[in-house]
């Protein structure tokens, strides 16, 4: 079969496949790339993302965010078992102690926002555990850290906390991360 241009020049159809094949070559070698930086930045965004929430629940429970006519302690609920592309704030009355503090909406307990993670972004866990809570009083200032594993609600005392994050599931190189929180001082570093 022969196919003929407008300037009656032949081209057989063998010709015309190699030209496809190597254009699809071509386009292949500049898409792949371009995919894997993309995806590489999404991780940075969502680190940029989780530390910016460590800092903004910090931020409002000192800066005495209120709902109504009392100041409230903020609470970061991390689900990597649920939930693992949503971070949740959630408001508890300033009064609210350790037996109190649990991750779930109720009377007194409101939900003020959720954070979404860009596509494909997870938490894997949180030093090992799958659900946490950063938890800052509006009053003291002071941030306590509450895990749950099989036996129930427990109290981290250690001065860094890891959280690790991935692209769909990935277990090395630029498509994980890990963003660690300094609970002496209140620094995220990444």
């Amino acid at each position: 079969m022969v196919f003929y241009s407008q300037n009656n020049k032949a081209f057989t159809l063998i010709e015309l496949i190699v030209v496809i094949t190597i254009f699809c070559i071509m386009l292949l070698a500049t898409y792949i790339p371009y995919t894997y930086y993309q995806t590489k930045a999404k991780v940075k965004f969502a680190v940029k993302d989780i530390s910016q929430s460590i800092y903004e629940a910090r931020n409002m429970a000192i800066n005495w965010y209120n709902e109504g006519s009392w100041s409230i302690s903020v609470g970061l609920f991390f689900d990597a078992i649920t939930n693992p592309h949503t971070i949740t704030f959630f408001s508890y009355p300033f009064s609210y102690t350790e037996t109190h503090i649990i991750p779930e909406e109720r009377e007194d307990i409101k939900v003020i926002k959720k954070e979404e993670l860009p596509d494909g972004i997870e938490i894997d866990d949180i030093w090992w555990y799958k659900k946490w809570l950063f938890f800052f009083s509006s009053i003291s200032w002071e941030g306590s850290y509450y895990y749950w594993n099989d036996f129930g609600k427990n109290i981290f005392s250690w001065e860094k906390i890891d959280i690790n994050i991935s692209y769909k599931k990935a277990t090395w190189g630029n498509l994980k991360a890990t963003i660690t929180y300094y609970t002496p001082t209140n620094i995220v570093d990444y």
